[in-house]
């Protein structure tokens, strides 16, 4: 099992990924299991869903780790539209729970 990361600082995380394409960097940043997480767990704790309330938690952690970071990433000249990739990311993370 890896090492989990030192940081939730997404554009950290992006830019030591081994993956070669944009996207695939993208999302092996943002499935990165990280202990600096738990900053952000007092709001997610709250979010109101009927169930699977741990999992959606876990989302919402690295969402709000992406969003804190993501202007950085954003200002950069990326040839790729983050926002569709953080859709299709959760998207797909949100679906795998609730199928």
């Amino acid at each position: 099992m890896p090492n989990p990361p030192d940081s939730t600082n997404f554009s950290e995380l992006f830019q030591k990924s081994s993956k070669k394409l944009n996207s695939e960097k993208f999302y092996d940043a943002l499935n990165n299991v990280s202990p600096d997480l738990s900053k952000y767990q007092a709001e997610c704790k709250n979010i109101n869903v009927r169930s699977h309330h741990d999992q959606m938690a876990k989302i919402c952690e690295k969402y709000l780790s992406y969003l804190e970071s993501c202007e950085a990433l954003n200002n950069k000249n990326f040839s790729y539209d983050v926002s569709k990739l953080m859709n299709y990311w959760l998207y797909d993370k949100i679906t795998n729970i609730y199928t």
